[in-house]
Protein backbone atom coordinates (compact mmCIF):
# COMPACT_ATOMS: atom_id res chain seq x y z
CA UNK A 1 0.00 0.00 0.00
CA UNK A 2 1.32 3.40 -1.03
CA UNK A 3 0.41 5.19 2.21
CA UNK A 4 1.98 2.47 4.34
CA UNK A 5 5.23 2.84 2.42
CA UNK A 6 5.32 6.57 3.15
CA UNK A 7 4.88 6.41 6.90
CA UNK A 8 6.04 4.04 9.58
CA UNK A 9 5.90 4.02 13.36
CA UNK A 10 2.82 6.07 14.23
CA UNK A 11 2.18 4.39 17.54
CA UNK A 12 2.23 7.82 19.21
CA UNK A 13 -0.75 9.00 17.13
CA UNK A 14 -2.69 5.91 18.17
CA UNK A 15 -1.94 6.51 21.85
CA UNK A 16 -2.78 10.22 21.53
CA UNK A 17 -6.07 9.46 19.77
CA UNK A 18 -7.09 6.92 22.37
CA UNK A 19 -6.13 9.36 25.12
CA UNK A 20 -7.74 12.46 23.56
CA UNK A 21 -10.99 11.08 22.20
CA UNK A 22 -12.69 10.13 25.49
CA UNK A 23 -11.88 13.57 26.94
CA UNK A 24 -12.95 15.47 23.84
CA UNK A 25 -14.95 13.48 21.29
CA UNK A 26 -15.35 16.73 19.34
CA UNK A 27 -11.63 17.06 18.63
CA UNK A 28 -11.33 17.15 14.86
CA UNK A 29 -7.55 16.87 15.07
CA UNK A 30 -7.64 13.73 17.22
CA UNK A 31 -9.90 11.94 14.73
CA UNK A 32 -8.32 13.28 11.54
CA UNK A 33 -4.66 12.73 12.39
CA UNK A 34 -5.31 9.33 13.91
CA UNK A 35 -7.23 8.25 10.80
CA UNK A 36 -4.61 9.66 8.44
CA UNK A 37 -1.35 8.85 10.18
CA UNK A 38 -2.02 5.85 12.38
CA UNK A 39 -4.58 4.06 10.21
CA UNK A 40 -4.58 5.00 6.52
CA UNK A 41 -0.82 5.56 6.34
CA UNK A 42 -0.27 2.18 7.94
CA UNK A 43 -2.64 0.35 5.60
CA UNK A 44 -5.25 -0.14 8.36
CA UNK A 45 -8.11 0.76 6.07
CA UNK A 46 -10.99 -0.65 8.08
CA UNK A 47 -9.73 1.10 11.21
CA UNK A 48 -9.48 4.42 9.30
CA UNK A 49 -13.21 4.58 8.57
CA UNK A 50 -14.48 5.51 12.04
CA UNK A 51 -12.01 8.35 12.71
CA UNK A 52 -12.61 9.90 9.28
CA UNK A 53 -16.37 9.66 9.73
CA UNK A 54 -16.04 11.27 13.15
CA UNK A 55 -13.76 14.02 11.79
CA UNK A 56 -16.26 14.79 9.01
CA UNK A 57 -19.07 14.95 11.56
CA UNK A 58 -17.13 17.25 13.89
CA UNK A 59 -16.01 19.55 11.07
CA UNK A 60 -18.46 19.24 8.15
CA UNK A 61 -16.60 21.90 6.16
CA UNK A 62 -13.48 19.70 5.94
CA UNK A 63 -13.07 18.01 2.56
CA UNK A 64 -9.85 16.20 3.48
CA UNK A 65 -11.34 13.67 5.88
CA UNK A 66 -14.02 12.85 3.29
CA UNK A 67 -11.46 12.28 0.54
CA UNK A 68 -9.38 10.06 2.81
CA UNK A 69 -12.53 8.22 3.86
CA UNK A 70 -13.15 7.54 0.17
CA UNK A 71 -9.60 6.20 -0.15
CA UNK A 72 -10.15 3.81 2.75
CA UNK A 73 -13.42 2.58 1.23
CA UNK A 74 -11.74 2.21 -2.18
CA UNK A 75 -8.97 0.12 -0.68
CA UNK A 76 -11.55 -2.14 0.92
CA UNK A 77 -13.44 -2.53 -2.36
CA UNK A 78 -16.52 -0.69 -1.05
CA UNK A 79 -17.34 1.18 -4.25
CA UNK A 80 -20.75 2.58 -3.28
CA UNK A 81 -19.45 3.98 0.01
CA UNK A 82 -16.30 5.31 -1.67
CA UNK A 83 -18.30 7.09 -4.37
CA UNK A 84 -20.53 8.72 -1.75
CA UNK A 85 -17.50 9.90 0.27
CA UNK A 86 -15.75 11.27 -2.84
CA UNK A 87 -18.93 13.02 -4.02
CA UNK A 88 -19.30 14.71 -0.63
CA UNK A 89 -15.57 15.63 -0.64
CA UNK A 90 -16.05 17.30 -4.03
CA UNK A 91 -19.02 19.34 -2.81
CA UNK A 92 -17.21 20.48 0.32
CA UNK A 93 -14.01 21.27 -1.63
CA UNK A 94 -16.08 23.37 -4.06
CA UNK A 95 -17.47 25.35 -1.12
CA UNK A 96 -13.94 25.84 0.21
CA UNK A 97 -12.78 27.13 -3.17
CA UNK A 98 -15.56 29.74 -3.17
CA UNK A 99 -14.24 31.02 0.16
CA UNK A 100 -10.55 30.54 -0.71
CA UNK A 101 -9.92 30.15 -4.46
CA UNK A 102 -6.19 29.72 -3.82
CA UNK A 103 -6.58 26.57 -1.73
CA UNK A 104 -4.38 24.20 -3.73
CA UNK A 105 -5.13 21.28 -1.41
CA UNK A 106 -8.85 21.65 -2.09
CA UNK A 107 -8.07 21.65 -5.82
CA UNK A 108 -5.92 18.55 -5.84
CA UNK A 109 -7.97 16.51 -3.38
CA UNK A 110 -11.02 17.53 -5.38
CA UNK A 111 -9.26 16.40 -8.56
CA UNK A 112 -8.37 13.08 -6.92
CA UNK A 113 -11.99 12.65 -5.84
CA UNK A 114 -13.25 13.41 -9.37
CA UNK A 115 -10.80 10.88 -10.80
CA UNK A 116 -11.81 8.21 -8.29
CA UNK A 117 -15.45 8.43 -9.34
CA UNK A 118 -14.51 8.27 -13.02
CA UNK A 119 -15.05 11.91 -13.96
CA UNK A 120 -11.86 12.41 -15.99
CA UNK A 121 -12.72 15.83 -17.45
CA UNK A 122 -13.36 17.37 -14.03
CA UNK A 123 -10.29 15.65 -12.56
CA UNK A 124 -8.07 17.07 -15.28
CA UNK A 125 -9.53 20.55 -14.84
CA UNK A 126 -8.78 20.41 -11.11
CA UNK A 127 -5.28 19.08 -11.72
CA UNK A 128 -4.60 21.82 -14.27
CA UNK A 129 -5.78 24.44 -11.79
CA UNK A 130 -3.44 23.01 -9.20
CA UNK A 131 -0.52 23.08 -11.62
CA UNK A 132 -1.21 26.66 -12.59
CA UNK A 133 -1.29 27.74 -8.95
CA UNK A 134 1.97 25.90 -8.17
CA UNK A 135 3.60 27.50 -11.22
CA UNK A 136 2.48 30.92 -10.03
CA UNK A 137 3.78 30.19 -6.56
CA UNK A 138 7.21 29.16 -7.87
CA UNK A 139 7.38 32.34 -9.94
CA UNK A 140 6.70 34.43 -6.86
CA UNK A 141 9.70 33.07 -4.97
Amino acid sequence: MYFAALCRGHENEQREHVAATPRDPNSFEAHYFYGRDACLAQGKLREAIEPFQAAAEVRPEDYQSLCFLGMAYTGLGLKVEATAAYARAIEVAKQQLVVNPGDVRALYLGAISWARIGRRKEALAGAEGTGARFAGFRGAL
